[in-house]
């Protein structure tokens, strides 16, 4: 069973300020043209990190609630070091930060074995995705 950080899963996908996805790492797993046997073991897989994914996010998202601080234009956020607004950083945000660190370093163990790739497999960038899904992905014969 691979075990992992809150951190990894959250960099499966990344979001931008409104809140929609702007890349899905999942989403390179769902497009790979292997068997029906590797396709439906990566399906697996793919559930599990993002059922994983769902619940660091609902952390992040209760934790911003938690800590965000109302704005002069009567939106909800943080003023970040180094805004463009040249406004002081918010007063929670190194709470904020504190805390979400430690959310994002928090070991996650996930309930699955590796999936083996066929050694054959053309089109893919191996070394790329190896990369990234390396504790439950290798490439067999």
């Amino acid at each position: 069973m691979p075990t992992v950080t809150n951190g990894y899963i959250f960099s499966l996908r990344e979001r931008q300020a409104d809140g929609t996805i702007s890349v899905d790492r999942l989403a390179q797993l769902e497009t790979l043209d292997v068997p029906a046997r590797v396709s439906y073991h990566l399906q697996k897989l793919i559930k599990k990190l993002a059922l994983a994914y769902v619940d660091v996010e609902a952390e992040r998202v209760k934790l911003v609630n938690k800590l965000r601080e109302k704005r002069e234009d009567g939106t909800f956020g943080f003023y970040l070091p180094g805004n463009p607004e040249g406004k002081p950083v918010s007063p929670n945000w190194e709470q904020f930060a504190q805390e979400f660190n430690e959310l994002m370093a928090e070991k996650v163990d996930v309930d699955t074995n590796k999936v083996i790739l066929p050694g054959d497999t053309r089109g893919i960038d191996l070394t790329k995705l190896l990369g990234i899904f390396e504790p439950f992905i290798e490439v067999g014969e």
